[in-house]
């Protein structure tokens, strides 16, 4: 009998010993789980935090000229704010504190589109694929230097080459996604010097790719062929994704044809 209740105990306290067991495993999974979930979620404020900067950096860069001291002073505001969320990115310890700033970089975002539709900016999408619409857009000039919007411009075989490149040169920032492509019977080369920053950017051209004063944008595409002797992002200080063409794999920029490849000011 003696036996026998020895080794029931010893079962129930193996049983015991095991539970005790599986609930630290259970514990431990679940802080495992919610310092994934944290650092998640601190990693995409961080990249939010990074784009709103660089967005905000590029229009002050643009509003050096004074175009609009009301945009430049509000710019002012919310750069302050930023570096201020930055800040505090490094000490965020919980789900909480990254919330906070998650959601005080979405005020801050709010605050800037607020700031922009009360400007001088350009507001809206801007798509030129016709003689008529290159003609509008060119003629607003300095009216079209940020656009708050996408701009979209297909450079077609009627189109006057020295007109798309002023077009271009006018644009020296945009809110949005910018986009350009040459028809194929379109040979010339198009620089995009003046432009500052975008959100994404897709280019498609016969030629070079000479980008050499754009600091920031999200994805960059640019088409790979034989024709491409330049890529050249010297100014270039954040870009998320880098590639060759729409559907390959991030970071795949291999330009095996060009001579030379700017990308310097990268960390």
């Amino acid at each position: 009998m003696k036996k026998s209740l020895l080794s029931i105990l010893a079962g129930a306290l193996l049983v015991v010993g095991c539970q005790n067991y599986d609930d630290q495993f259970d514990a431990l999974e679940s802080q495992i789980n919610a310092l994934a979930s944290t650092v998640a979620g601190l990693s995409q404020v961080q990249s939010d935090l990074a784009s709103l900067s660089a967005t905000v950096g590029s229009l002050q860069g643009a509003l050096q000229s004074g175009i609009d001291a009301a945009l430049a002073d509000g710019l002012a505001d919310i750069d302050a704010a930023v570096a201020d969320l930055e800040a505090a990115t490094a000490n965020a310890a919980s789900a909480e504190d990254v919330q906070a700033i998650s959601d005080a970089v979405d005020a801050n975002q709010t605050s800037l589109d607020e700031l922009l539709a009360q400007s001088s900016v350009f507001q809206g999408p801007i798509t030129v694929n016709t003689v008529s619409l290159l003609n509008v857009y060119h003629a607003m000039g300095k009216g079209i230097n940020i656009v708050n919007g996408d701009v979209t411009i297909q450079n077609k075989a009627d189109m006057d080459n020295a007109k798309v490149q002023e077009l271009i040169d006018f644009i020296l920032v945009t809110i949005g996604d910018f986009t350009y492509t040459a028809d194929a019977a379109v040979t010339d080369e198009m620089t995009f010097n003046n432009l500052s920053g975008v959100e994404s950017l897709t280019v498609d051209q016969k030629g070079g790719y000479v980008f050499q004063g754009l600091t920031s944008a999200t994805n960059i595409v640019l088409d790979d062929d034989a024709t491409v002797d330049i890529v050249d992002f010297r100014s270039l200080t954040s870009v998320l994704s880098l590639k060759d063409d729409a559907a390959a794999a991030d970071g795949t920029f291999t330009f095996s044809k060009a001579l030379e490849l700017h990308l310097t000011a990268l960390p």
